[in-house]
């Protein structure tokens, strides 16, 4: 689990505000949203499925879905490109794809390379 200085802050944060978002609604499930490294970064966050080991509490009892919208989830060939300095391919070896799907919580993946429009309207 990337928890260094680097992706370590980000990771405590975003398990603290779905634990106030889960607490604040009675006790639904969340819907996370992550855009860009926030994707993939909440995959990491979502990790084993373990949220809080010592209170014995699985990620799918704090997350319903996990939309990324814009994310990359795959670190490049060249991992000496990679500007997450292996975090990502961390993350993609580990918990490769819909990871926790079997024990219910479901992925939706937005993106592409383009968006094209119609310019004269």
């Amino acid at each position: 689990l990337p928890t260094g200085g680097g992706y370590g802050w980000y990771i405590a944060r975003l398990k603290a505000t779905i634990d106030a978002a889960y607490e604040e609604s009675g006790g639904e499930k969340v819907l996370v949203i992550g855009h860009s490294a926030g994707g993939w970064l909440a995959r990491a966050a979502m990790a084993n499925g373990v949220w809080n080991e010592s209170e014995g509490v699985k990620t799918a009892d704090r997350v319903r879905c996990l939309t990324t919208v814009g994310a990359i989830h795959r670190p490049p060939v060249d991992l000496n490109s990679c500007a997450t300095k292996g975090a990502l391919a961390f993350t993609d070896r580990e918990y490769p794809g819909a990871f926790l799907k079997e024990d219910g919580i479901s992925y939706v993946t937005v993106g592409g390379d383009a968006v094209v429009g119609i310019n004269s309207k």
